[in-house]
């Protein structure tokens, strides 16, 4: 997009729609979009290793180990339930702001 905004501005002049069209923060919302989604794709991959790491403790033979083990893994899924949650509806606004 950033690679073609010159034709952008372009198109925008020819069409005369300069009163409503802005390219730049089109570029700037895009580029947003991408930084927030790739963020929210590498907290999932985070969240999708940590909810693996879940099985071994599972399969733990001391009951107190494994309760233990089980509380912190879900305040840690919990959080980053959260964290999730809010990229996503970030990523709302900025397509909402897009359209």
């Amino acid at each position: 997009m950033n690679e073609n905004i010159h034709l952008i501005r372009k198109n925008v002049i020819n069409r005369k729609a300069n009163r409503y069209a802005n390219p730049d923060l089109v570029a700037h919302l895009y580029n947003e979009y991408r930084t927030q989604r790739y963020e929210l794709d590498m907290a999932i991959n985070k969240r999708n290793e940590h909810n693996k790491l879940i099985k071994q403790v599972v399969v733990m033979e001391d009951d107190f180990k494994r309760e233990k083990k089980l509380e912190e893994h879900h305040k840690v899924a919990k959080c980053m339930k959260t964290d999730i949650q809010n990229r996503e509806k970030k990523i709302g606004e900025i397509e909402h702001d897009l359209v």
